[in-house]
């Protein structure tokens, strides 16, 4: 994988996730009905953070693609 792309996408994932979390903010107790546009958004970004793997983990992999063959965190 190449490095921008790592990037790009923990930039993505952290951007809908915030997004997500400030809109269901926002409208409070309704944000949690499930009809509701913002609780679908929500759960969805919920699920991409779970399914893509926990934040550590990938700032490692970028974090070795950065520093080279020489790093070694996991």
């Amino acid at each position: 994988m190449q490095i921008t792309y790592l990037l790009w996408r923990n930039f993505m994932r952290d951007s809908a996730f915030d997004s997500a979390n400030r809109s269901v903010q926002i409208f409070g107790s309704y944000a949690y009905r499930k009809s509701n546009r913002v609780a679908r958004h929500f759960l969805d970004s919920r699920a991409i953070t779970i399914d893509e793997g926990t934040n550590e983990v990938l700032e490692l992999k970028t974090a070795s693609k950065i520093l080279g063959d020489n790093y070694r965190a996991y």
